[in-house]
Parts: C-alpha cells; structure tokens; sequence
C-alpha cells in the first residue's frame, strides 16, 4: 500500500468519526406518573459538573452526542438515568421516592432544651414525632412554633 492510499484511508475514517460523534441539541420532557410537568427538575449529562434545570413546562434543552447518558433527579423523586439515542425529543417519567423526613432541622433562636450549642447559627433540632402530636392548630408553622 503506498502512502497516499494510507493517508487517505486514515483521512476518510477521522472523518466519519468526527461526524458521528458531534454533539446535538435534543429536547426532553419531565413528568410524574399523573402526566404532570416537573417543575426545576436537575439534568445533567452523566460524569459532568453542569447541569440545567427543566423549566415550568417540565421542559429542557441539552447538547449530547449518541450514547450519552442523563441523570435526571429532584427531591420527591428518584434518579432517573436515559441513554440517549438517535431520537430528537426524550420523554422521561420519574417515580416517586417513597422515603420520608426523619427530623427538621430549622434556623431558630437558641432556645432552650433542643438547641445546637457548638454551631456558629442558631439552629433548632425538632423531632418529626413531636410535630406530628395532634394540636388544635392548622398550619406547620403553628405547630413548629
């Protein structure tokens, strides 16, 4: 094989590699199972530091080559990971995560009896059982008080 065939095979396979793995832009839905928009839901390519936030819609846009996997995440819901592929448009549908609140952790004023001692703020440590006691009171605020 001489050189010049050499050079051009190599040239023709760096070339289909770089065509094949340019970033596009896909679209991407976020819903709960209701069929409602989720709202500053995180998505983030899988291994990246940035990350965008879908919008009122339960929108977002995001640049990705074929192959790409984004994590999807909010409070209330589980992580979900997608492949992306060829499509254009990526419709997601989060779980809801079944955990709940152990404690409350508030910003207060030092008052005696459940206070943090050793941090540099006021902090008020409630436990979700003593919030929970039946009061006459309606609100969560009202009870935390």
């Amino acid at each position: 094989m001489n050189t010049s065939k050499l050079l051009f095979l190599v040239s023709v396979l760096l070339f289909a590699t770089s065509v094949y793995s340019q970033s596009r832009n896909i679209k991407g839905i976020v819903k709960d199972k209701a069929g409602n928009a989720v709202v500053n839901a995180t998505v983030k390519l899988k291994g990246a530091s940035s990350s965008i936030a879908t919008n009122s819609n339960g929108e977002f846009n995001i640049d990705v080559v074929a192959g790409d996997v984004l994590e999807i995440s909010i409070i209330g819901f589980k992580t979900t990971s997608v492949t992306v592929g060829s499509e254009n448009l990526i419709m997601v549908t989060l779980e809801p995560n079944e955990t709940t609140l152990q404690d409350v952790v508030l910003v207060g004023t030092r008052t005696t009896g459940r206070v943090k001692l050793e941090t540099t703020v006021p902090v008020d440590i409630v436990n979700m059982n003593q919030a929970a006691i039946p009061t006459g009171r309606m609100d969560v605020t009202s009870i935390l008080n």
